[in-house]
């Protein structure tokens, strides 16, 4: 991150003081920054509260189906279909998955923010771009 500084509430932070608001949020209080940051990005930042929240509750929604989908995608052969059938038995779906990720070594966060820059180029309308 460079040296630029941020708007909070009118007072101005600098990149250290950003990192630390960041993170001090959970996932999904950062998920639903990263959506209303689309939704300006987008030219609806004068949404009514109600709105917005709904809009940014189904996208993030939408953003989390991704992410898991992109995540079982990952996992070697057999291990989706072995994990679907123990979650659809009763089993903690998040405890098995997270057990999954660590056995088969994949990198869940480079997944997910790959999962998000999709989901911004879906919203937003964006051209994928190979890299």
């Amino acid at each position: 991150m460079d040296n630029s500084n941020y708007q909070d509430g009118g007072q101005v932070m600098t990149d250290e003081e950003l990192n630390q608001q960041l993170n001090s949020l959970s996932d999904d209080e950062v998920l639903s920054v990263y959506m209303e940051s689309l939704l300006i990005e987008k030219g609806l930042a004068d949404l009514d509260d109600e709105t917005r929240e709904k809009m940014i509750s189904e996208m993030k929604e939408r953003a989390v189906d991704l992410i898991n989908y992109s995540i079982i995608d990952a996992l070697p052969e057999g291990k989706a279909e072995e994990l679907s059938s123990k979650i659809e038995q009763g089993e903690d779906g998040e405890a098995l998955m997270n057990a999954a990720i660590e056995e088969a070594g994949i990198d869940a966060g480079k997944i997910t923010d790959e999962a998000l820059k999709k989901f911004r180029e879906l919203y937003l309308g964006e051209d994928a771009k190979e890299e």
